[in-house]
């Protein structure tokens, strides 16, 4: 800044403290040359060089390891994300209609009751004409369940395995598929 502007800034700002509305235009730069006022003088700044503080090494504590799924199971006990049980069962070849009815209604009925249950369906395969259909199957059961524990207490519930013991003779083989649901579970209230 030279001078002149140091001296016209202090000008300005003791104009407006006496509280006088002059603008800078209404004074001349000889006027301003004329005022008693010293330069400030502004002496150069040399940098200062900053040594660097040495930091201390946070201790971090190991961590447990997450187990390789979407949501460990130890979280999953309630209301994190539903668990869905798919049986595909392979009927023996002299299975009635009058038996499969019978079979879809106890399930339906005896399975539905067990703690931790959501809903459960059953149904004969409904087609199979594409490429990417699972063929070899002749009926599925669907179990939402509300939690992971339920599904650990599904398995070896008295009403599944009554179930297990007056239907398995209609089966020949079932296979098994379970997993966890990606978006987190808000009915698990209303299941068993």
């Amino acid at each position: 800044m030279s001078g002149y502007q140091v001296k016209r800034t202090l000008l300005n700002l003791a104009l407006i403290a006496a509280g006088l509305s002059l603008g800078v235009s209404a004074i001349e730069a000889q006027d301003i040359e004329s005022l008693p006022f010293e330069p400030i003088p502004i002496e150069p700044i040399e940098p200062i060089l900053i040594e660097p503080i040495p930091l201390e090494p946070i201790p971090i504590e190991p961590i447990e390891t997450i187990p390789l799924t979407l949501f460990p199971l130890e979280d999953q006990n309630r209301g994190t994300s539903p668990i869905y049980h798919i049986v595909l069962v392979d009927l023996i070849d002299t299975v009635t209609e009058a038996e499969i009815e019978a079979l879809i209604a106890d399930g339906e009925h005896s399975l539905a009751s067990i703690p931790g249950v959501c809903s459960v369906d059953m149904g004969l395969k409904l087609r199979d004409d594409r490429d990417v259909h699972i063929r070899d199957y002749d009926l599925a059961v669907y179990v939402q369940l509300g939690y992971a524990a339920a599904l650990d207490a599904y398995g070896s519930h008295p009403n599944h395995q009554a179930f297990l013991e007056r239907q398995r003779h209609l089966w020949s083989s079932i296979r098994v598929i379970d997993f966890s649901g990606s978006t987190p579970s808000t009915i698990w209230n209303d299941c068993q």
